[in-house]
């Protein structure tokens, strides 16, 4: 697929999946994958804890997911 292509559909995800956010109900937001597992990192632009539990999702910027949507999805299942 086209980096046009990959372009258009990040944006739509990092439209839908917003910013930074800590919600303790949320279980992605957990490094253990469930509430009150590990600690509470967040997630932001749709990378979460759960997924990625060494990395600094408060810190993380825009591009930093965009790089890591186009590695570990686009690139894996596109």
């Amino acid at each position: 697929m086209s980096d046009s292509a990959f372009n258009s559909a990040v944006q739509i995800v990092l439209r839908d999946e917003g910013g930074y956010t800590a919600d303790p109900r949320d279980a992605g937001n957990w490094t253990g994958g469930r509430v009150g597992a590990g600690a509470l990192k967040g997630t932001n632009f749709g990378i979460s804890a759960a997924q990625y539990p060494n990395l600094d999702i408060e810190g993380l910027t825009r591009d930093e997911a965009i790089e890591i949507w186009r590695r570990n999805w686009w690139e894996k299942y596109g």
